[in-house]
């Protein structure tokens, strides 16, 4: 059998949770199985460059432009001409634009995925991404909690699918502590309040 051809799509490769998630997915990926591709609607930095696979790079400031529209009907081509199986997103514009280009194009697996609780959402972003929920025929989630919220919020009645985030361990090496405190660690991005370091440290 043939490897399944996948394409992710997201806003950028830049450094940040999801975006490291989607590279050591990719690159992880067996090459007997899939042939992974990465669309980015938006320039990324230089982790772009740790992807081993083909990246489809756009430019799009604003989906509701003629620019948009335009960038859509050039993602239906490369999905076409690639023979994509399955799309999967990240984010909102990406996950709007890539899960339309998807439909169009015919794609039978159209995945969401759900990474957070919806912390950016107006009234104007919760109708789109409710119109790219029902584009979907299939939802992954990092979080029960995500899931769960996503699901009463958009009244998705498919499963969601919950995968916590992986780690390759192989690079780390733990050695257990002798007669030391324990100490408790915050790794996130804190110019963002929605990571809540102020329940973190009450928790701790």
């Amino acid at each position: 059998m043939s490897p399944i051809p996948v394409l992710f799509c997201i806003d950028s490769i830049d450094p940040g949770g999801t975006e490291l998630q989607v590279v050591g997915l990719v690159n992880g990926l067996d090459r007997s199985l899939f042939t992974p591709h990465i669309c980015t609607i938006r320039p990324s930095g230089e982790l772009l460059k740790q992807i081993d696979c083909p990246v489809f790079e756009m430019d799009v400031p604003k989906l509701f432009s003629p620019n948009g529209l335009k960038s859509l009907n050039m993602l239906v081509r490369y999905i076409k001409e690639n023979n994509i199986q399955v799309v999967q997103t990240f984010f909102q514009d990406s996950t709007l634009l890539g899960l339309f280009a998807a439909k169009k194009a015919g794609v039978k697996a159209r995945i969401l995925s759900i990474r957070d609780m919806g912390f950016w959402r107006t009234p104007m972003t919760s109708m789109l991404m409710k119109i790219a929920a029902a584009s979907a025929n299939g939802f992954l989630s990092n979080s029960e909690a995500a899931a769960l919220e996503f699901k009463k919020s958009f009244q998705v009645k498919n499963n969601i699918k919950v995968i916590n985030n992986g780690l390759d361990t192989k690079g780390w090496v733990f050695n257990e502590p002798v007669d030391v405190e324990p100490s408790v660690v915050l790794v996130g991005n804190l110019n963002r309040h929605v990571k809540r370091a102020d329940i973190f440290l009450d928790a701790a």
